[in-house]
């Protein structure tokens, strides 16, 4: 059953584009799993200056800061709670080798837009007129709960390896498994994470973390020689000591810095039998330094 929230949003996007706004990515995909959603995204066939002059004309304030990617975002009051909404035109992505940054060009279908995206369950849409468009069967994938890569795996992990993590945190927190060539796609392909800013790291860690399957994840990142590159000292714990660690996690219902300090309390133990709190503080810092985490929130994870 849909919600009143769900059907009011979407209702009044499209009656301010005209009936030309595709709900896209994870917010088809929550809704399809009968999930809350929160985040809600729209593509359209509609050009940026098309998109900004609409918000204007209907006295709706536009925030342009991604109008050179095509996405425009605005705030929507619905039942007296205010939703940021993002609204982008249909585009095809091209990367080139080591750059991250794709080159953007605008299409003119649901399809191309679709098909630009990372793991078949995000490639789904409902139309204005409520149709579900499924180019690569991700329904089935969400009834399956499996996480598949688009196209060649591989090249969909050298064009961003951001989406390494974000397959980990997809299956951990929607309790879905990795597809066969996905999870060795990630496995052999999981150094090139290297190649990425370590603040897109943490984004993903985070949101990993803040989830009730945290422990999940983070046995995931570990299997699949992630935290290899990500977080090498937790790799270094001996077996039991991850195990508690795990545990640890899964119990620990405080803010996010008090789970990254549950996460990382016992690495002083890779370098000695009975480390004292001075010592690992100490591994610690170097890690959040490792991290870019800046002074504050190194302070909140240490103390």
């Amino acid at each position: 059953m849909l919600s009143t929230e769900f059907t009011q949003i979407f209702s009044h996007v499209n009656q301010i584009f005209d009936q030309k706004a595709y709900l896209v990515g994870g917010a088809t995909r929550d809704h399809l799993l009968g999930k809350l959603v929160t985040d809600y995204d729209f593509t359209t066939p509609l050009r940026p200056e098309e998109i900004e002059s609409i918000l204007r004309n209907n006295s709706i304030k536009p925030y342009l800061v991604g109008k050179r990617f095509g996405t425009i975002g605005f705030k929507l009051r619905v039942e007296n709670k205010i939703h940021f909404i993002e609204i982008t035109t249909f585009r095809g992505d091209t990367y080139k080798p080591k750059n991250r940054k794709p080159e953007i060009r605008f299409t003119t279908t649901i399809t191309e837009d679709l098909t630009r995206r990372d793991f078949t369950i995000n490639a789904i849409s409902l139309s204005p007129d409520n149709i579900i468009v499924d180019p690569l069967d991700g329904q089935t994938d969400i009834k399956n709960k499996v996480i598949r890569a688009i196209g060649n795996p591989s090249d969909r992990f050298k064009d961003d390896p951001l989406r390494i993590l974000r397959a980990i945190r997809f299956a951990s927190n929607l309790e879905f498994e990795i597809e066969q060539q996905t999870l060795q796609a990630i496995e052999s392909d999981n150094y090139s994470l290297l190649d990425i800013s370590k603040e897109r790291w943490v984004q993903e860690l985070d949101k990993i973390l803040k989830h009730t399957n945290r422990a999940e994840g983070f046995e995931l990142l570990l299997s699949l020689g992630v935290l290899t590159h990500v977080i090498p000292e937790l790799t270094l714990l001996h077996p039991d000591t991850w195990q508690k660690t795990l545990e640890e996690l899964r119990t620990c219902d405080e803010s996010l810095d008090d789970l990254w300090a549950v996460l990382l309390r016992h690495t002083g133990t890779i370098y000695q039998q009975n480390p004292d709190k001075k010592f690992t503080t100490e591994v610690n810092w170097k890690i959040c330094k490792h991290l870019r985490f800046g002074n504050k929130r190194t302070h909140a994870i240490l103390v």
